[in-house]
């Protein structure tokens, strides 16, 4: 009868197996009475009686709590503007055997340059990957509802950078999710600070440690990086959190001007071995502008403005072709300056930039209110001005849009003016 019983149980339990393999496992929730009784089967003198029920053993499934918080964006950080905003995205996934919510809490990490303004939560809706203005428009304050048995909730870290960041600045966040009770739909639930182990989250009461009839929790999680507080995080203290980065990726602007006298009525121009120009009334004085950009990302330039001392030098509509420029001029040579005004109009800002593919990277223009982009107005002592927007056109070709200024490209803008 053993063996028969053996081999009974061994049957049933062979059975049990191909079921769990064949079909869908259907798990009992954290909080279900769980009810069992034994049921005995027996005979006398070969005649079957009446089975015999035990009493039945019920308890309580207790809920373990166990989830994770992963950095879902893109791999290292994720590269923004000055005043830009831009989001970091997390997944939360709940391998608990309850649905809960999840409250948040975002840390700027020490170790980096700058901390971000404050943050805003948003779902993402799974339209595009990454934050985006447009989709990803429904603003949370916690996660709610994330099923059991691996639900998962995808959001994003919004924030406004500081105007004040430079290129390549960094700034390290974390985002701790902290497991609460599901408070019913829209409703945040409470934290739950403490489990029935001895386990206690940041800032939580006192752990109870007991068995009882009603349903208690477990914490089961693995460590994340910081918790709540901004310390290390540990195990099996309801929190677990991810670390994400903004980088600033801009242009880095730096113009600089410098002044040369070229030409006066008593030394005569520069350019000739043995004269030495004066900056007395009279003389031609070239300034030369020049705009870099070391950053790591293209500027989109619009207008340089540069306005004349009254009482000093004005703008003067002389020659800027390439003989009066002293980087295209052989030192020695005779130029009867400042005689030399055919092109006045014509040629009176010269343009080049550098460490450029364009197509147009070294041109003139004029001085006067005209398509080209150049003007000088309110002489003397005016101002001149040049729409870089226009000077630098738009050349597909080359991956150029107008006023486009590359990183690691020079703009180098150079005009004459007359001592008064």
């Amino acid at each position: 009868m053993k063996n028969l019983n053996r081999k009974r149980l061994l049957g049933l339990m062979f059975v049990g197996c191909l079921g769990t393999m064949q079909t869908s496992v259907v798990l009992a929730n954290a909080g279900d009475t769980i009810d069992n009784t034994a049921t005995l089967s027996f005979s006398v003198g070969g005649v079957a009686q009446t089975d015999v029920v035990s009493n039945t053993a019920s308890f309580v499934e207790d809920r373990v709590i166990n989830f994770t918080v992963t950095e879902a964006g893109i791999i290292g950080a994720t590269d923004t503007v000055p005043s830009g905003t831009a989001g970091v995205t997390f997944t939360v996934t709940n391998n608990s055997n309850d649905a809960l919510d999840f409250s948040l809490t975002y840390l700027q990490d020490a170790g980096d340059n700058f901390d971000t303004g404050a943050v805003s939560y948003f779902l993402e809706d799974g339209t595009t990957a990454g934050y985006q203005v447009g989709e990803d428009t429904v603003a949370v304050t916690f996660l709610d509802e994330v099923a059991a048995d691996g639900g998962t909730v995808t959001f994003h870290a919004v924030a406004t950078m500081p105007g004040t960041v430079v290129d390549a600045d960094l700034a390290n966040v974390t985002v701790v999710a902290q497991a609460a009770e599901g408070g019913g739909a829209t409703v945040q639930g409470a934290d739950i600070t403490n489990d029935d182990n001895g386990n206690t989250s940041p800032g939580g009461t006192a752990s109870d440690i007991g068995d009882t009839a009603a349903m208690e929790d477990v914490f089961n999680e693995g460590a994340g990086t910081l918790d709540s507080t901004g310390a290390a995080d540990v195990a099996r203290n309801g929190q677990h959190s991810a670390n994400d980065a903004f980088s600033i990726v801009t242009a880095n602007l730096a113009v600089t001007k410098t002044s040369s006298v070229i030409y006066d009525p008593v030394n005569l121009d520069a350019f000739t071995v043995g004269n030495n120009p004066k900056a007395i009334p009279g003389a031609y004085v070239q300034y030369t502008l020049t705009i870099a950009n070391t950053g790591s990302a293209s500027a989109d330039l619009t207008t340089l403005s540069d306005p004349l001392q009254a009482a000093a030098p004005t703008f003067g509509e002389l020659d800027l072709d390439p003989n009066l420029l002293a980087s295209n001029k052989v030192l020695g040579a005779t130029l009867n300056f400042p005689g030399d005004e055919e092109n006045a109009v014509a040629d009176s800002i010269h343009v080049v930039v550098t460490g450029s593919t364009r197509a147009v990277a070294d041109l003139y223009c004029t001085s006067v209110a005209d398509a080209d982009g150049c003007d000088y107005s309110g002489g003397p002592g005016g101002t001149v001005s040049v729409d870089l927007s226009t000077v630098l056109v738009v050349d597909g070709a080359n991956g150029y849009t107008a006023g486009e200024l590359k990183a690691g490209e020079t703009v180098t803008i150079t005009f004459n003016a007359i001592v008064q």
